[in-house]
């Protein structure tokens, strides 16, 4: 079927969801599913808020790690247009570096993540708007910013966003973002492990 689940963690602020496509039973080991992990929520957060705000000509971004698939990353920046920045590993440097957008939408692989509203946006949304257009956009944009959890991440806030998102784009659409790369994790040994220094990203 065409029924679509979600996952959280034991605390609660990470989420993936999925759907279950060769069986009829989630519950059955072998079952193969179509994952929607951190870095496609990325795009639907991005694609969707960028939609409903395009007169307001916002600063959206997206951070990343350097876990992200990297075809998540050329989505973003060819397709969507966004400027993607790369942090270490941890919410906290990803909070901080999407604090530097009008609006920074992250998400860990693993899904851990939120959206963070600048200063600037939240004083646009005090104003009062004589265009239609605007006021549209400023009245959905309230919306979300109550229902986002921008401090701590919570995985609740998060699933309510996507499924908001995802009524506007379709499942179809965030399955059709991009193809995943493949990945591959190799394990090379070094004489002295100090001589090795990680940059900012790592």
């Amino acid at each position: 079927n065409n029924d679509i689940w979600c996952s959280v963690d034991g605390d609660v602020d990470r989420i993936v969801f999925y759907k279950v496509i060769s069986t009829a039973s989630p519950l059955i080991d072998d079952a193969s599913i179509k994952l929607f992990d951190g870095d496609r929520l990325t795009c639907l957060v991005v694609k969707y808020l960028k939609r409903v705000t395009v007169n307001l000509s916002l600063n959206i971004g997206a951070v990343q790690t350097g876990y992200a698939n990297g075809a998540s990353t050329r989505y973003l920046e060819d397709v969507l247009k966004v400027r993607v920045l790369c942090t270490k590993t941890g919410v906290k440097y990803l909070h901080e570096a999407a604090s530097k957008f009008d609006v920074g939408v992250y998400f860990e692989a693993n899904g851990h993540g939120s959206v963070v509203f600048s200063p600037y946006v939240l004083k646009l949304l005090t104003f009062d708007y004589k265009d239609e257009r605007l006021k549209a956009e400023v009245k959905i944009l309230k919306n979300i910013v109550k229902l986002c959890n921008e401090y701590v991440g919570c995985a609740v806030a998060d699933m309510l966003l996507c499924l908001v998102a995802v009524d506007e784009i379709g499942w179809d659409g965030v399955e059709e973002f991009y193809a995943d790369l493949v990945s591959s994790t190799t394990k090379f040994f070094v004489a002295d492990k100090n001589l090795v220094e990680c940059n900012g990203d790592e």
